[in-house]
């Protein structure tokens, strides 16, 4: 999480693309802005780092559709599937609701993350 970096200034865009990329999983929290920005309908000055990772995100996403298994929208308590971007799929693709912070709230999110084969593969 970006929120939680105190080191030197940063290019947030090349940090989520990098992250992207070496990570087994991304998790994308639903919300009404993070649908906003990743249908490119939000305000264009403000959000300008979700709107930098969400866009790197699609891009990988497109280019790599093999990696959709890796992309994993989350519907926390308070949210809905309203809030997953469009390529994302929330109309055709899973997502994963938690219900509530408890192991029993998060149980289908841990067990697609454990059962799901890591990749094996390099992005290009």
């Amino acid at each position: 999480m970006d929120q939680l970096y105190t080191g030197p200034r940063q290019n947030w865009q090349h940090w989520a693309l990098h992250n992207f990329q070496e990570c087994d999983f991304v998790l994308v929290l639903a919300s009404p802005m993070c649908r906003r920005v990743g249908d490119g309908s939000g305000d264009g000055g403000r959000h300008p780092g979700l709107r930098s990772e969400l866009t790197a995100l699609q891009t990988l996403y497109q280019r790599h559709p093999e990696w959709a298994k890796y992309v994993l929208p989350v519907i926390l308590p308070g949210q809905s599937r309203l809030g997953i971007p469009i390529f994302l799929g929330p109309e055709s693709e899973d997502y994963y609701t938690v219900r509530d912070f408890t192991p029993q709230g998060v149980e289908t999110l841990l067990t697609t993350i454990r059962v799901t084969e890591r990749r094996s593969w390099q992005f290009d």
